[in-house]
């Protein structure tokens, strides 16, 4: 995916649900309803992002253009992308995988944390992976390992 048609597509579904206060299955149901891929959404790393055009139609669906203006969803969302790209990526040590619940429990600033995870099959003990600070918690950064133990 190209950094210029990942900056269009820039606002994720569930930052915009969260900040609109719905559930994300609403917003997927007025995104069916008739917004167009490709032009306003595009599904980018298993999840589904929006252009700001995209944004407008979206609140136009849900019938809230009228009480919300476009720059009160767009710029929260900016703020919060640049905290979050800001943060400086961690190389850290698994020490626990949990099957069951997808998390992995690593070693990070001296404290045990856990990092939710698509699939945890294939990641093993004493594997090095890369984490960033995100909020309150972390987040795993790249894709899961393919086989057991490796990428």
């Amino acid at each position: 995916m190209s950094k210029r048609r990942r900056d269009k597509f820039r606002y994720r579904e569930g930052d915009v649900a969260a900040l609109l206060g719905l559930p994300q299955r609403r917003l997927k149901t007025a995104r069916d309803e008739g917004l167009a891929r490709g032009d306003v959404w595009e599904l980018i790393d298993r999840s589904v992002s929006y252009t700001s055009t995209g944004i407008k139609q979206l609140l136009q669906t849900l019938g809230l253009l009228g009480f919300l203006a476009v720059e009160d969803i767009t710029a929260p969302l900016t703020e919060m992308m640049a905290d979050v790209e800001n943060e400086p990526i961690e190389t850290v040590r698994v020490c626990e995988v949990n099957l069951d619940h997808n998390w992995i429990g690593v070693m990070a600033a001296g404290n045990k944390v856990k990092i939710k995870v698509n699939s945890s099959s294939n990641f093993r003990r004493d594997m090095h992976i890369r984490i960033r600070k995100s909020g309150s918690g972390y987040t795993f950064v790249g894709r899961c390992p393919r086989w057991p133990g490796k990428f």
